[in-house]
């Protein structure tokens, strides 16, 4: 039978979810013109065909199977969007107005923190599906999905998936293109609550029969092992799920095809094991598919899992490898089709890119490795190359997601891939064994815990390993760049090796007695050439050459700071302002690894990230500009990261009374480690080893007792920051203005005018209440540290337009990530990446 790739109905696939995603935010009327003019296109490619016109015909039928694919997905994204509108609930949405609605709950409630200018947050978050709903005392059936968002404390803390209830609450529009109708705010707490029943209860009781066991084992494998298995990650510590996703290991504890696919990989290996007919092993399989969907929750994520882990199984078997591509393209298809708006969610492309690891690699590397050992069993090589499959695969969305590349992630997942398939199996073997014998069932589990436990500690390594994470921007062409050099490293990398290992062995374990490299043998490089394959040569160089391009066109941090003259991944940085979403953290050096830092961001900001990547082991001071979350709420984060000589702050903050449990409330935090908590007033200066501090307002006197006026109360300092070789014109001056508003920014203009600013810290994240004086004094760079698309509409339109009309370079933490300022020999400015 063939094993060569039939690529025809990927690019139909492709084609569909392109234009699906796009098709999203249109109008219903433009979703039907594009259906109409494929179902024109198709019926053309239909006749051609039949009359056998071209003498090529496939490129033809692929384009006809390209019409009718994408005609069929806008269409279905259309009428599900006009099914979910239509009757009460979208007058309900228009008018805004209170509703009574029956639904049931499509995940667990969860805890989400909102962390705004006047402290932090929580709300309770529930995806639901509203089955009949009574607006202004009409009743009616409905099918629409609804986002619901609660105050914690009401009786939605711990409901969980396929509860049903009734809720009273007002409806609000969502952002167009989302996959649910509306949100809802409930007036009071949840009536009518009913738990799942029948097998879902027998499901969730299993997984409650897994948490607990695990229960007596390590914090980190406590949370991996349900991770793993079920995709269960709310007993997962939060610095372990920092740690793995700076290291590209997420993946591993989320349901998706790899997952599948080892578990029904095992079950297929068992069948085999125990003599099943050859004939039934598929029907086992199945089974064992259908209980791993229902006991991880058949929801939308595990669905599509399911479904891209039995591609995954097609391409693994030998036979039946060349369907692995037309299965793959069905499959993305079927699953638009079913819910439409797939084709914006980064699961689903996590899921199709992470099953395209698997059809291409699974079988050709796990082939490999029984080559270098033969006695390797088959089942065993494949499930070592499955997550390092996934992890190469994935790594372009990933790092459009979480702005930065690992450089150790490859070698975290290669470590960590001996381990996958042990601690998931494992865990399997506790579900199933925990409802006959706990006992037994606990003592499973710490067998599934000690590789879980490796995992753990494997990605906790990888996180601390300095400048183990490259930033990287969030854009499609960078992401595309990506893809393209790493598929230049699959095309090339093999035949290079074969070419260049023996050389390097020669070189590094020379015979003895020898002193001189062995040249080639004659036509050594023709057989490699052979080897490496023209065809696999041509396409992998076209990869390397596109892709450096690509990368390049797409890294406006890499470009930018060659037009200002320093490339921004040197490491002699002066100012180092961290993404930490909507808040402010800012750092200047001091000396070799340490540094000032100017605000902390809110709780849960990645500072100690930051920190690391910039190669900073210890601050001088922590500099408080004024008591808002934004600012100050990380302060208890920074002082377990790093050592801390003291804290400053302005007087008038520090005068103001104790506000105990307030998240804003840092001198708390601070006394509570021991670390000193220092005035620093305005007129007093601090010379902290190459830097210079000058303490600019308030200026006592002033009256900023009101809540409403702590903006403007703002701790503002006037930094001078030199490099190892001070010298004229070498130094970096910044002016840090905090959360400055109107009044606060003229002030501070009249009191600074004389002074050299090279870069200014736009204040308050960049609204629209500024000192325009601060504005148009033109400093060659502006920093705005702002979280992507909060909720403030930060920066405002007006405020960079201002900055750039004086003259200034605005860069935003939003659109670059983590921003590095400093100088070279020649004295010009440059910005980029630490």
């Amino acid at each position: 039978m063939s094993t060569r790739a039939d690529l025809r109905l990927l690019v139909p696939a492709l084609v569909a979810w392109a234009t699906g995603a796009a098709a999203l935010a249109w109008g219903a009327p433009l979703r039907w013109a594009v259906v109409g003019c494929c179902a024109l296109v198709a019926v053309l490619g239909l006749v051609r065909l039949h009359r056998g016109g071209p003498r090529r015909p496939v490129p033809t039928a692929v384009a006809t199977a390209t019409a009718v694919v994408t005609a069929l997905v806008v269409a279905a994204s259309t009428l599900a969007q006009t099914q979910h509108e239509q009757g009460l609930v979208s007058r309900a949405v228009a008018d805004e107005s209170v509703v009574t609605a029956e639904v049931t709950l499509e995940a667990d409630a969860r805890r989400v923190v909102s962390e705004g200018r006047f402290g932090r947050s929580e709300l309770v978050l529930v995806r639901a599906r509203a089955h009949r709903i009574v607006h202004r005392g009409q009743e009616s059936t409905a099918d629409a999905p609804l986002l619901v968002l609660a105050k914690p404390g009401r009786g939605w803390d711990g409901l969980t998936w396929r509860t049903r209830l009734t809720v009273s609450g007002r409806l609000a529009p969502s952002e167009p293109g989302d996959d649910v109708v509306a949100v809802l705010t409930p007036a009071r707490a949840p009536q009518d609550v009913a738990a799942p029943g029948g097998g879902w209860r027998v499901a969730e009781g299993l997984r409650e029969g897994l948490r607990q066991a695990v229960d007596p084992v390590w914090a980190d494998a406590r949370g991996l092992v349900p991770g793993l298995v079920l995709g269960d990650t709310s007993l997962t510590p939060e610095d372990l799920t920092q740690a793995m996703t700076e290291t590209g290991m997420t993946h591993l504890s989320a349901v998706s095809g790899s997952n599948v696919a080892i578990v029904v990989g095992a079950v297929l290996w068992v069948a085999a094991g125990v003599g099943l007919p050859r004939r039934a092993r598929p029907w086992a399989a199945a089974a064992g598919l259908v209980a791993f969907v229902v006991l991880a929750r058949p929801e939308p994520s595990v669905l599509r899992a399911g479904v891209m882990g039995a591609v995954g199984l097609v391409a693994m078997t030998a036979s039946r490898r060349a369907a692995s591509f037309p299965a793959l393209a069905a499959s993305m298809v079927v699953l638009l089709l079913w819910d439409p708006w797939l084709a914006r969610s980064y699961g689903f492309a996590l899921s199709v890119l992470a099953t395209l690891g698997l059809v291409l690699f699974v079988r050709p590397w796990a082939a490999a490795l029984r080559r270098r050992w033969p006695r390797l069993p088959e089942p065993v090589a494949q499930g070592l190359v499955i997550p390092v499959a996934a992890a190469v695969t994935t790594s372009p969305v990933v790092a459009m997601l979480q702005g930065q590349v690992s450089v150790v992630g490859l070698l975290t997942n290669l470590l960590a891939a001996p381990l996958v398939a042990p601690a998931t199996l494992g865990g399997v073997v506790v579900v199933l064994v925990h409802p006959v014998s706990p006992l037994v069932a606990g003592w499973a589990a710490w067998v599934a815990a000690v590789p879980a436990q490796v995992i753990g500690l494997t990605a906790r390594w990888g996180a601390a390993v300095p400048y183990g994470a490259v930033p990287w921007p969030s854009s499609g062409p960078a992401a595309l760049g990506m893809a393209l050099l790493l598929a230049a490293a699959v095309l090339l990398g093999p035949g290079l090796w074969r070419w260049a290992g023996p050389r390097l062995r020669r070189l590094v374990l020379p015979r003895p007695g020898s002193c001189v490299l062995p040249g080639p043998r004659e036509g050594t490089g023709q057989r490699t050439g052979q080897r490496i394959g023209q065809g696999r040569l041509e396409t992998g160089a076209l990869c390397l050459a596109a892709g450096t391009a690509v990368a390049l066109w797409g890294l406006p941090g890499v470009t930018q700071p060659l037009l200002t003259g320093r490339d921004g991944a040197a490491a002699d940085w002066r100012v180092v302002m961290c993404d930490v979403g909507q808040g402010d953290a800012l750092l200047l050096r001091t000396g070799p690894q340490r540094a000032v830092l100017v605000d902390t961001g809110p709780a849960g900001a990645p500072v100690a990230a930051c920190l690391r990547r910039s190669g900073v082991h210890a601050l001088d001071a922590v500099v408080v500009t004024h008591s808002h979350a934004d600012h100050s709420g990380n302060l208890g984060a920074v002082l377990d990261a790093v050592s801390v000589d003291r804290v400053w702050a302005s007087p008038e903050d520090l005068a103001r009374p104790m506000q105990p449990g307030h998240p804003a409330e840092w001198r708390e935090v601070a006394r509570a480690r021991g670390v000193a908590v220092e005035p620093f007033g305005a007129g007093t200066s601090q010379q902290v080893g190459t830097a210079r501090l000058r303490a600019v307002w308030p200026r006592p006197g002033v009256d900023l007792a009101a809540d409403d006026r702590r903006n403007d109360g703002s701790l503002v300092v006037h930094a001078t920051v030199d490099g190892p070789d001070p010298g004229p014109g070498s130094a970096v001056t910044v002016l840090l203005t905090g959360d400055l508003e109107e009044s606060g920014g003229a002030a501070v203009q009249q009191l600074t005018a004389s002074d050299r600013v090279d870069v200014l810290k736009v204040p308050h994240h960049g609204s629209a209440h500024q000192g325009r004086g601060l504005l148009d004094r033109g400093a060659p760079l502006s920093l705005l540290s702002v979280g992507a698309q909060n909720d403030y509409g930060h920066p405002a339109d007006r405020t960079v337009e201002a900055l750039r009309a004086a003259g200034s370079t605005v860069v935003s933490t939003a659109e670059e990530g983590t921003v590095a300022v400093g100088r070279d020999t020649a004295g010009t400015l440059w910005w980029g990446r630490p």
